[in-house]
């Protein structure tokens, strides 16, 4: 039987050069077979390429993640398998890491960090 892990901390969409996305989410690998290297946003399915490791609050599991979907999971079993994982590499990750996701040809995927955390948004105010 695999370890069950935990975490308090997921990543939530940000785009391509750091920005917030509007109406951010929580992201989740892909759990289709035919994976691009994107991740998927846990409300929407959109499609995002870097994520932000972000502080949620509450201790959370596969069952939690998979309860949030819009739509229930196709193969329940490898959604639970593919989740678990996810939550297993977070771990390696600190809160505002931005982070992407590699898909390998047998199924499996590896996060990787891009950056330390997101640019910042703010302009100097200086003359």
């Amino acid at each position: 039987m695999t370890k069950k892990y935990t975490t308090k901390k997921l990543p939530v969409s940000i785009g391509k050069s750091g920005e917030p996305t509007k109406g951010s989410e929580f992201i989740i690998p892909s759990l289709s077979t035919h994976a691009k290297n994107v991740f998927i946003g846990l409300k929407s399915g959109k499609e995002y390429e870097l994520g932000c490791i972000s502080y949620i609050g509450k201790e959370i599991d596969e069952e939690n993640v998979i309860s949030k979907l819009e739509k229930e999971p196709l193969n329940l079993k490898d959604s639970k398998r593919i989740i678990n994982e996810y939550l297993e590499q977070l771990q390696n990750y600190k809160i505002g890491n931005v982070v992407s996701i590699q898909y390998n040809d047998n199924g499996s995927f590896i996060l990787k960090k891009e950056a330390n955390r997101p640019p910042s948004q703010s302009k100097s105010k200086l003359p």
